[in-house]
């Protein structure tokens, strides 16, 4: 059996970071994915990471759809 990775395919991929200003209290912040249908109804909604970020610090976010092929 061939590895699930090897079958895959990329077919949407986002990329993106943040920066917190040099001064002012430190944020909090949140990843949440948001998966919908078709007619914009929300099948699954799940938070995936969490953390704060200081004056001046930076974070990046990556987020990659894989689609497999299904013969079953």
């Amino acid at each position: 059996m061939e590895d699930r990775a090897e079958q895959g395919e990329i077919a949407l991929g986002i990329e993106g970071s943040f920066r917190h200003p040099p001064a002012g209290a430190s944020w909090e912040y949140s990843v949440v994915v948001v998966i919908r249908d078709e007619r914009g109804e929300e099948l699954a909604r799940n938070v995936v990471g969490v953390g704060a970020l200081a004056p001046g610090e930076e974070r990046s976010v990556s987020l990659s759809v894989e689609v497999f092929k299904n013969d079953t």
